[in-house]
């Protein structure tokens, strides 16, 4: 898995997997990801929603750049790591 900009950790609790400004294809990467990594939690979020966009800021701050498009992003469930 890819971050926004560069290479995860494995230590990592959530990184983004996608990051595209076409919905549907943000739709595909979405159920790509619940295939690929299941057991893991998988969101879309619209960076054209504060709140959603703050949430990915949390995880990436390069992207804090962006004010539009769609991510997909994974997180390690707290039960898994805790």
């Amino acid at each position: 898995m890819r971050s926004f900009l560069g290479t995860l950790s494995s230590l990592q609790e959530a990184a983004i997997y996608y990051y595209g400004n076409d919905f549907i294809e943000a739709q595909k990467a979405l159920q790509e990801a619940k295939k690929a990594y299941k057991g893991l939690r998988i969101k879309l979020l619209n960076l054209s929603n504060i709140g959603e966009r703050i949430e990915v800021i949390d995880i990436d701050p390069d992207i804090g750049e962006r004010d539009r498009g769609y991510v997909v992003i994974i997180e390690v469930p707290q039960d898994l790591y805790a």
